[in-house]
């Protein structure tokens, strides 16, 4: 009938999906045991529902060098749009140095595009004996509170075809060193320091026609 209203009811089951993306390889060698080198990304999309994440990521480009990332993402924290980003990374570059950093962001939705953050991050640093001798490095540990400012209007954020992204950071943190002694003499350097950060980025994308898209970004 003219002006009738029809109503429709849908049953939804949120989905999930896993992607893995990963090489392995041996490298043998004379008159000595091989290594295995590699790289694996994993990622959960969606694993618990509310579009949650959880990323893996390990990369063993030679023998002695090694970097390992693990991220968690809770989109509405308490059921609010406030979301808790805690990330944990190890580097381990040759015989040189081996860096932790431990991360937590939280983003809450202002109005609109714009969204506030804010965070910290713990990164230490040790070196080994020949590489503070010879290299100059310093065993250290920073903490870092940032807190910023993100406008975002992409179509998609994956794989936008127009639309802005800007973010605004401005980090303070406090860092320690730890020694050797001998080489906080040799350097002048202080035992401990303060650090401040500011970063911007601009991502700009238009469409051009068809599947072309002009991108521009500054960092």
């Amino acid at each position: 009938k003219s002006g009738a209203d029809i109503q429709l009811k849908l049953a939804v089951v949120e989905g999930n999906s896993t992607t893995l993306d990963g090489v392995v390889g041996y490298i043998p060698r004379q008159n000595e045991d091989g290594y295995f080198v590699g790289r694996i990304d994993l990622s959960f999309n969606n694993p618990f529902g509310a579009n949650r994440r959880l990323d893996i990521f390990w990369e063993k480009p030679d023998e002695l060098s090694e970097e390992f990332h693990l991220s968690y993402t809770e989109p509405w924290l308490f059921k609010y749009p406030v979301s808790l980003s805690l990330g944990l990374d190890r580097i381990v570059r040759d015989t040189t140095y081996v860096e932790w950093n431990l991360t937590a962001e939280s983003r809450i939705r202002l109005f609109g595009d714009f969204s506030a953050i804010g965070g910290f991050s713990r990164k230490s640093a040790f070196p080994d004996s020949a590489a503070s001798r010879d290299m100059r490095l310093l065993r250290n540990a920073a903490l870092n509170l940032f807190a910023g400012i993100e406008m975002d209007n992409r179509d998609n954020p994956i794989n936008p075809r127009k639309g802005v992204y800007s973010r605004l950071d401005f980090s303070y943190g406090f860092k320690t060193n730890y020694g050797p002694s001998y080489l906080l003499v040799e350097e002048q350097a202080a035992a401990k320091e303060s650090i401040q950060t500011y970063d911007i980025k601009f991502y700009w994308f238009y469409h051009l026609w068809a599947n072309q898209i002009l991108a521009l970004q500054v960092n």
